[in-house]
């Protein structure tokens, strides 16, 4: 059993929602904020954590603003005060979406479907040769989605695991639909991976694709 709630966010908001996000946030999110010069980046960052932090906070039933992040080696946040929360976030394309668990280790990962230059030449650089063959299987409409399926499925597992994209190729799955497979992984630990449609949270995800990874406990 895989217990863990999802949600979809819109990170378009108005000036008056982006202050009282920003206000949430912690110095070290506000320097994170300001390193990013797209104005757009900056934006669905603190509308990304701003909303995270609210989300956070009915779990935990305290002020958003009170709550403390640590980070992994690879960057992987968690609760300093709330260690047994697990929650993980992914944003793409002015939207995100969001995972927590309090049950259970999870990774989350969101792209929006989309045209990649010399897309064949980076699927066979970064994912395993059956990953490769099943995208160039694809008719060459579809190709980009079944791309960004396999990315996300394997983002979401790294997320989860704590480890960093260096570790992609060392990842080996198998998508039959809805259905992913772990063929091969760099670690030991047993992951549930789910590509899911993300339109039943929400009609404006067309287009988007996502996936979680869940630890079995």
């Amino acid at each position: 059993m895989f217990n863990y709630d999802r949600y979809w966010i819109d990170l378009a908001i108005d000036a008056q929602t982006r202050a009282e996000y920003y206000g949430l946030l912690s110095r070290d999110e506000c320097d994170r904020a300001a390193r990013l010069l797209n104005l757009q980046h900056q934006n669905d960052f603190i509308a990304a954590r701003g909303m995270l932090r609210s989300r956070l906070a009915e779990y935990t039933n305290c002020s958003p603003r009170a709550l403390r992040f640590e980070y992994g080696n690879y960057g992987k946040p968690r609760l300093a005060d709330y260690p047994n929360l697990q929650f993980n976030l992914a944003h793409s394309n002015g939207r995100g979406l969001i995972a927590v668990s309090e049950t259970a280790v999870v990774g989350v990962d969101l792209e929006k479907v989309r045209s990649v230059p010399k897309l064949l030449a980076l699927a066979k650089r970064f994912f395993k040769s059956s990953e490769y063959e099943a995208i160039v299987a694809m008719p060459e409409s579809l190709q980009p989605e079944q791309f960004f399926a396999y990315w996300t499925c394997k983002e979401a597992y790294l997320k989860a695991v704590g480890i960093g994209l260096s570790q992609i190729s060392n990842l080996e799955l198998n998508i039959d639909k809805s259905i992913v497979t772990v063929v091969k992984a760099p670690c030991d630990r047993i992951f549930n991976l789910t590509r899911f449609d993300l339109t039943c949270l929400d009609s404006t995800a067309i287009g988007f694709v996502g996936a979680v990874a869940i630890e079995s406990v």
